[in-house]
């Protein structure tokens, strides 16, 4: 859900796990460094991090510094989500792009 906010069980951090359309982890620093850009333009003073395999990036981790930044969880669920998808359209080189399709019976 957009605006779900988690509590850690050991320590009562409150946070939001935003999960992103998948990219190959050869991309992190940049996509990390855009979305990081885009909630600090936002004054979030909580801490983000990415979330990812050996092999793909999946989502981020925002930690929220306080109260305030709670009640902006949908907002920063929108901008991260924003950004990645912006990333992966500029990713995009439209002259290689081939469709799969198959004929409904």
């Amino acid at each position: 859900m957009k605006d779900t906010i988690e509590v850690c069980k050991c320590c009562d951090v409150r946070y939001s796990f935003i999960p992103i359309d998948i990219y190959e982890v050869k991309f992190k620093e940049q996509l990390f460094d855009l979305v990081f850009v885009a909630i600090k333009k936002m004054k979030l003073k909580g801490s983000l991090s990415l979330v990812y395999t050996k092999d793909y990036i999946f989502g981020f981790k925002y930690v929220y510094k306080n109260k305030s930044e709670e009640a902006l969880a949908e907002k920063i669920w929108d901008k991260v989500n924003d950004v990645a998808i912006e990333f992966g359209s500029s990713l995009l080189n439209y002259d290689e792009v081939e469709h799969y399709s198959k004929k409904a019976a």
